[in-house]
């Protein structure tokens, strides 16, 4: 099989004979899963919050006095999945480190490499990748919630 530049690239930032590729469309998956899941409980959070607004009987008045529910309270578990999966990082370079002591025994190899951080390169940049990625994408939804919290209530 021919590999195409990119599965190189992740192969050499994964340990020795793990396929980096795989694991880096696994970490994309949990962090688009987690950007899905956000959106989806703050699109019905947000709905259900601005529906409380208006009358029951007559949905185009508002009822005098009410306002819509504070931010922290529309937002409180939308990011779940981001902290499960920023959270999941850290099995994830235990078992990079782990996988050098199993079966030919690349930790052997790694030790005699003149470089000594590739081994901690290997174990720790997808992780750390995956963790940064995922507190971007959780800063940037929480940001992009706030500006249409503040911005789309109805007056």
């Amino acid at each position: 099989m021919i590999k195409t530049i990119e599965q190189e690239y992740f192969d050499r930032l994964s340990p020795a004979g793990l396929d980096g590729w795989r694991t880096c469309k696994w970490i994309i998956t949990m962090a688009a899963a987690s950007w899905v899941y956000s959106w989806l409980c703050f699109l019905i959070r947000y709905g259900d919050a601005r529906s409380r607004l208006f009358d029951s009987w007559d949905r185009s008045h508002i009822v005098p006095g009410m306002v819509i529910q504070p931010f922290y309270e529309i937002l409180n578990g939308t990011l779940f999945l981001f902290g499960l999966t920023a959270v999941s990082m850290l099995p994830l370079a235990l078992w990079h480190y782990c996988y050098h002591f199993q079966d030919s025994r690349s930790i052997y190899l790694m030790r005699r490499l003149p470089d000594r951080w590739d081994l901690w390169r290997r174990c720790l940049t997808l992780p750390l990748l995956g963790l940064a990625a995922c507190l971007v994408l959780a800063v940037l939804n929480t940001l992009l919630f706030y500006t249409i919290y503040h911005f789309f209530p109805p007056r």
